[in-house]
């Protein structure tokens, strides 16, 4: 997984970008707009979803 290895080493990983909607009520829903995939794999790494050797030695 490329982009917790990026996270690791400190590398420069693109923001994550929102868009607020807002409902009739006035209510805010933030929606992404971009970054959703980047998202999902740290929720996935974090979940222990996704193993791998290399990440042994970083305890999260």
């Amino acid at each position: 997984m490329e982009l917790v290895d990026s996270l690791f080493h400190n590398y420069y990983v693109p923001p994550v970008v929102f868009a607020v909607a807002e409902d009739e009520d006035g209510h805010e829903t933030r929606v992404c707009v971009d970054g959703k995939q980047r998202l999902t794999s740290i929720t996935a790494f974090l979940n222990g979803q996704v193993r791998a050797a290399l990440y042994a030695a970083y305890p999260v």
